[in-house]
């Protein structure tokens, strides 16, 4: 069985020193993260993963392009690092 694959978007510093203790606690899961919002121009970074992660103060696409792509990459899980889901089209995702 292979590894599910996670990327997360638009880590913060004080962030990362968290995922090599939850990657550690998870081996089953790899976790990758950049520096960058999701957009409509950063959403292929997805490719090749399983679910992603990102910030609330990524505002996503106002159509449902993104989602879209989300959904032909293959995207299973599309987690918030959020006190709320409004920045996400819950119909679309």
């Amino acid at each position: 069985m292979s590894k599910k694959k996670i990327l997360a978007y638009n880590i913060l510093d004080y962030e990362k020193e968290f995922i090599p203790q939850w990657q550690a606690e998870h081996p089953e899961v790899q976790v990758d993260f950049n520096q960058v919002e999701l957009h409509d121009d950063t959403v292929e970074l997805a490719k090749g993963y399983d679910g992603i992660d990102y910030r609330q103060r990524s505002k996503l696409s106002d159509g449902p392009e993104l989602y879209k792509k989300l959904h032909e990459y293959g995207i299973q899980q599309l987690a918030l690092r959020s006190a709320g889901v409004d920045s996400c089209n819950l119909k679309w995702a």
